[in-house]
C-alpha cells in the first residue's frame, strides 16, 4: 500500500513503518564446501535455517542438520521472530515464526519486533495488504525486496494492550482453523490409498462376497482369463477430419483414474489418428501410472498414445475401465513398458493382462457398487478440497479485519 491508499484506522490505532516497529536483517549464506567440511552434524552451536526449510504453511523444519557456532559470528535471530524469504522465487511466500534462536541464510529477513508484539508482525506479513505492498516493490529478475524497501512498508499499529488481545484472538481462531484443515487434508491425502483398497476388494470378490451368497455363488464361478478373451483391439484408423464437428480426444482430455473423457475440434489435427465409437474402451499407453482410461461417451478420433478396444459379451466396458485402475494392472503395466522419459505400454501387453473375470451379472453388480462407492469417494474428496480452500479464504478474511480493528476486541 502506498501512504495515498492507506485505509481508516480506529481510534488509537496509527500508520508507521516496518522500521518503527522491528529491527529488520537478513542472515549469511555459507558456501556449499564449507558447509560440508565445518557445519554438517555437529552439536554445538544454533540451528540454521535455510528456505527450504521453512514450507508453505508457515512452518520451520528444525532438523537441519546444521549448526553454527556463537564463536563464527553468524548474524541471529532471538526466538519470536517472523522469518520471511525476500529474494528468489519463494519471496514473499515463505514464512515462518522461531521458536527458539537461530542462524538463517540470506534470502531470509528477520523482523525483530522492539516495542511491538512479536506476533502480529507475523500476523501482519500474511495479509493481502502486505502482499500487495510487496509485491509492488519486487525488483529484478529474480523478484526480490530490498531491506530498506520492507523497512518503508505501512503498518496500522494498535495500542499495546490491544495487540495482544488480536493476537491472543487470531491464535485461537487460527488454531481451530489449522485443525480443520488437518482433517480436510488427512481426507485428500488418504483418498489415493481409500480407492486403492475399494479397488482391491472389488477384484478379488470381497465386495460382492453378500451378493454372491444370495445367489447361491460362489468364488469359484470367477475364471483367469487374459484381456485379450474379452478385449477386440481396434484397427481402425482416418487421415481425414473435414467432418463438421468431429471430435479428438488427446491425453490431455483423460483424467486420471478412468475419469471424465473431454474433447477438442478435429479440425485443426494433423496425421493418422485412431477411430473410435461410443462404448469403446480408450487407454492412454503413454505414461501407465498416470491411469488414463475411459469408456467413450461419444464417437470421434484420438491420439495414436492413445488404444482403442470394443468389449465382447463376456463382459462390460465399465468393468474393464475399472480394472483398468486396480493396483495389479498398473503395476503390471508400468513393469512392462518401454523407454525412459517417455514409458509406454503396448497392446500386446495390455491384452497378456491376467484378470479374474466373474459372471456377467456379478460385473454388473461390481460395476453399480464402484459407481456407488468411488463416487462418494470423490464427492467426499471434493469436499474435502473445497474446505481447504474456504479455510485459506477465511484466513485472509480473518486478518483483514483484524487489521482493521474489527475482529471482537476492546475496539
Amino acid at each position: 500500500m502506498t501512504d495515498e491508499k492507506l485505509y481508516p484506522l480506529p481510534v488509537g490505532w496509527q500508520w508507521v513503518k516496518m522500521k518503527n516497529i522491528a529491527k529488520l536483517f537478513t542472515g549469511n549464506s555459507i558456501n556449499e564446501k564449507i558447509k560440508a567440511e565445518k557445519y554438517l552434524g555437529r552439536t554445538d552451536g544454533l540451528i540454521y535455517i535455510a528456505t527450504k526449510n521453512i514450507d508453505f504453511d508457515n512452518q520451520i523444519d528444525y532438523t537441519t542438520n546444521i549448526r553454527i557456532p556463537a564463536s563464527d559470528n553468524f548474524k541471529t535471530a532471538p526466538a519470536n521472530t517472523s522469518l520471511l524469504c525476500i529474494e528468489g522465487g519463494s519471496a514473499g511466500r515463505k514464512l515462518g515464526f522461531t521458536n527458539q534462536p537461530v542462524c538463517f541464510v540470506n534470502k531470509l529477513c528477520a523482523f525483530v519486533a522492539n516495542e511491538t508484539n512479536p506476533k502480529l508482525i507475523y500476523y501482519f506479513l500474511q495479509t493481502q495488504d502486505f502482499a500487495e505492498q510487496f509485491t509492488a516493490m519486487k525488483h529484478g529478475l529474480i523478484g526480490g525486496v530490498s531491506i530498506k524497501n520492507l523497512t518503508e512498508m505501512n503498518f496500522p499499529l494498535p495500542p499495546l494492550e490491544e495487540q495482544q488481545r488480536i493476537v491472543d484472538l487470531l491464535d485461537e481462531l487460527f488454531y481451530n482453523l489449522d485443525e480443520a484443515k488437518a482433517l480436510a487434508q488427512g481426507v485428500v491425502d488418504g483418498s489415493e490409498l481409500r480407492r486403492a483398497s475399494i479397488l482391491h476388494k472389488a477384484f478379488t470378490g470381497e465386495l460382492t462376497k453378500l451378493w454372491r451368497d444370495e445367489h447361491g455363488l460362489s468364488l469359484d464361478s470367477w475364471q483367469k482369463k487374459f484381456l485379450s478373451a474379452v478385449l477386440v483391439p481396434s484397427k481402425q484408423k482416418t487421415t481425414d477430419f473435414s467432418s463438421s464437428g468431429l471430435k479428438y480426444v488427446g491425453l490431455e482430455n483423460m483424467e486420471k483414474n478412468g475419469g471424465q473423457i473431454s474433447f477438442q475440434a478435429a479440425d485443426s489435427v494433423r496425421s493418422t489418428k485412431n477411430i473410435f465409437h461410443v462404448g469403446d474402451l480408450l487407454y492412454g499407453k503413454l505414461r501407465p501410472y498416470l491411469d488414463k482410461h475411459g469408456v467413450a461417451k461419444f464417437d470421434g478420433v484420438c491420439s495414436t498414445d492413445i488404444l482403442v478396444f470394443s468389449v465382447n459379451d463376456k463382459s462390460l466396458n465399465e468393468f474393464i475401465n475399472y480394472f483398468f485402475s486396480h493396483s495389479t494392472f498398473i503395476e503390471y503395466s508400468v513393469a512392462n513398458s518401454k523407454g525412459i522419459n517417455l514409458p509406454r505400454v503396448s497392446e500386446k501387453i495390455v491384452l497378456s493382462a491376467e484378470i479374474s473375470l466373474p459372471p456377467l451379472a456379478e460385473q454388473k453388480e461390481i460395476v453399480r457398487l464402484l459407481d456407488d462407492l468411488l463416487g462418494r469417494e470423490q464427492r467426499t474428496t471434493d469436499l474435502a478440497g473445497k474446505i481447504l480452500d474456504h479455510i485459506g479464504l477465511m484466513k485472509k478474511s480473518i486478518l483483514a479485519r483484524a487489521f482493521r480493528g474489527k475482529l471482537n476486541t476492546k475496539n
